[in-house]
Order: structure tokens, then C-alpha cells, then sequence
């Protein structure tokens, strides 16, 4: 791991308002249909066309059930038949996920709390698949709990930090919320339910003992659509049921513009402690924190960083631009902006890059681990 040696100007101060909240729960689930123009479901999973009806039929009953303008949610972004047949479970996952995630930006579901944030996930990191797929083999999301799993882990939990000597052994990880699951309320302080940080599901079998094909599919779907798990699937800073108790959610303080968080996923077919044959799938997410800390982790879905990143941009969206060797810039961080540059040789400021009055701006000489896909 690359020790990490960096320098910060701070100017001014900053304050976070609006665009923080999450997505509501729906008020009546939506099966999943792949052609709503025949009478029954259809459950066609697999072509790119079924797909994309399937997801777009669920955001029309979503509009429909919150009073939303026809096509508000907009329609799904589904790569062709060819490129989606060669990618792995994991990177389906969090392409549909995303997609869900972001088509609801800046979308108000008129409850009074505000416009949706709408940030997709960083990407999936191996650590995190490793403890989804012990709940998914092992049919539960209970046993052990998600910060003992996490603080167990060499990378992220308690091992996981090497730079600061003096660190927690959660170094490497914020969950995202402690919650009360009988009352979707905050816990009081000093509780530790983190149950929107995980969630699971059991899907049958067919009739020869197999899965049906697009499970990977079918768990994003039921996810966001079909099971009360929606909020942890589209959580962005804070929870809309969270009307006592310390607001929660993903920090956004690691990652490319634009995103935030990691997610694992954990995907077993086999009897469950009864005999009856299921598949079980196990979502968790984590909110990371820097590497600068000491942390180094693996997204298996996000693609290298670029070695060079020339930017100009006013203003600029409130984040992180990084580059392996070198980042130039020129612009303007606004009053209320947040801006991290980080490269592992050099962050060169043209002269007519500013920061206005209020605005924050960081520069770090660190490696950069890779971008969101």
C-alpha cells in the first residue's frame, strides 16, 4: 500500500443543505411484468428487451402510486444483448442498481422533505462480497451481526488500517445507519442496529432444483420494487423515516464525483435448514472511508483511474478528481462547494483556478485506487 503524504488548504466554511434525502417506501409493491400489454405477468429476465419493460413498468406503477408526472422516472439504460450476456453477476447487479438509484435525482415525492440526491453506488468490493456470500450460504442476515463481520475483516475491519497507529478498529468503514427495524425510526444514541446497512432474500427453485435464469435480475428487482429492503437499496444521506434519532446515511466523502458508498453481494442455491431448495441472496453496504486513512480496498466493478486528469469546470460539482500521476486544474469552487483533488505526483493549479468566499477545497499527493465505472 502507497503511504499516503498530503496537504489541505481549507477556506471558509461550508454548509450541507438539500438534495440529501432518500427515495420513500412505496405504498403498494409492484410485481415484476415484462410485457404489461398481455394480461398476467410475464417473466422474461434474460433479454435486454424484458429487462428494460420489466424495470420501466415498475417505475410507471411507482409514478402512478406518489402522483408523479408520466415518465418523471425516466426509462432504464440497458447495454446490448451481447455485452450484457458476458458480464458477471456482480457488475449486472450494480449497473441495475444504480440505474434505480439515479433515475429518482432530483425527483420531489411532494412529502415535504425535499428532492432526491440520487448518487449510485462506488462499486462492488471483493471484502464486502466475501461476508454477503457467508449470509447467503449460511440463509441468514442476522448471524454475525454486519459490524462484527466487519470488524472481523483483515481489509476493512480491525487490521485494516496501518497509518494511524491510534485509530479504531473500524477504521476502514462507516456503516451507514444505525435503525430500528419495528419502527423505521434512528435508535436512540448508543444503540447499534444496523440493519439498513444489510438486507436478504430467498427466491425458489424451479421444478428440477435449479435457479431461474436472470437472478440477478430478479434480485434487483424485488429489491427495489418487490420487498420492504427498498430503502437500503436506495439510501442516499439520510433516512426519510428518521423523524427522531441522528440523521444517517453515506457520508460522501470517498469515491469519484458523483457516487458514494460500496456494496457486497452474495448470491447461494442450495436446500435451506428445512430441505426446501432456494436460492439466497445477500446484499450489505458500507460507507468507506478515504485511503488516506490506511485503507486499500478491492472494487472488482470500477476501472483504473486515469494517469493524467486536466479539468476545468465552473463550478465545480462537489467531490473527488483524481489521477494516478497528475491532476491540472482550472475553474471555480463555489461558496458552498466541497472539492477534493488528489494525484500521486503532483495537483497543478492554473492561475485562474479559484475558491470562492466560503467554499472548501482539498489537495492530496496519494495514489489513486480507480474510478466509478
Amino acid at each position: 500500500m502507497q503511504r499516503t503524504i498530503y496537504s489541505i488548504l481549507l477556506i471558509g466554511f461550508t454548509f450541507l443543505t438539500g438534495f440529501a434525502q432518500s427515495p420513500p417506501e412505496l405504498i403498494f409493491l409492484i410485481d415484476y411484468d415484462s410485457n404489461p400489454n398481455v394480461t398476467g405477468n410475464q417473466f422474461d429476465r434474460v433479454s435486454i428487451a424484458g429487462i428494460a419493460a420489466g424495470f420501466n413498468n415498475g417505475r410507471r406503477n411507482e409514478e402512478s402510486q406518489f402522483f408523479l408526472a408520466p415518465n418523471t422516472l425516466g426509462f432504464i439504460n440497458i447495454p446490448s444483448q451481447t455485452d450484457w450476456d458476458s458480464w458477471s453477476s456482480s457488475e449486472k447487479i450494480i449497473h441495475l442498481l444504480n440505474e434505480e438509484r439515479t433515475a429518482r435525482a432530483g425527483v420531489d415525492y411532494l412529502d415535504g422533505v425535499g428532492p432526491v440526491k440520487g448518487l449510485p453506488i462506488t462499486g462492488v468490493e471483493q471484502s464486502l462480497n466475501n461476508i454477503a456470500q457467508t449470509y447467503a450460504q449460511n440463509f441468514t442476515i442476522s448471524t454475525p451481526s454486519f459490524s462484527s463481520a466487519l470488524d472481523a475483516n483483515p481489509i476493512l475491519g480491525g487490521t485494516g488500517c496501518t497509518l494511524n497507529p491510534n485509530t479504531s478498529v473500524d477504521c476502514c468503514h462507516d456503516l451507514l445507519a444505525p435503525n430500528n427495524p419495528s419502527t423505521g425510526l434512528g435508535n436512540p444514541p448508543g444503540t447499534t442496529s444496523y440493519t439498513n446497512s444489510i438486507a436478504g432474500f430467498s427466491l425458489p427453485l424451479n421444478s428440477n432444483g435449479m435457479p431461474f435464469p436472470g437472478i440477478e435480475v430478479r434480485a434487483v428487482y424485488k429489491f427495489v420494487f418487490d420487498t420492504d429492503n427498498r430503502l437500503v437499496a436506495l439510501m442516499q444521506d439520510e433516512d426519510l423515516n428518521a423523524t427522531t434519532g441522528p440523521e444517517f446515511g453515506y457520508g460522501d466523502d470517498y469515491g469519484d464525483i458523483g457516487d458514494e458508498g460500496f456494496m457486497g453481494v452474495g448470491i447461494h442455491h442450495g436446500p435451506n435448514s428445512a430441505g426446501v431448495g432456494l436460492t439466497y441472496v445477500a446484499f450489505v453496504f458500507m460507507d468507506p472511508v478515504p485511503e488516506s486513512e490506511g485503507c486499500n480496498y478491492n472494487c472488482i466493478t470500477c476501472t483504473p483511474c486515469p494517469n493524467t486528469i486536466s479539468v476545468n469546470s465552473i463550478p465545480f460539482q462537489d467531490g473527488v478528481i483524481q489521477a494516478e500521476n497528475t491532476v491540472t486544474a482550472q475553474g471555480l469552487v463555489p461558496s458552498s462547494g466541497d472539492v477534493t483533488m488528489k494525484a500521486g505526483d503532483y495537483v497543478e493549479l492554473n492561475p485562474v483556478f479559484e475558491v470562492a468566499s466560503g467554499g472548501i477545497f482539498h489537495a492530496y499527493i496519494d495514489g489513486c485506487y480507480f474510478t466509478l465505472d
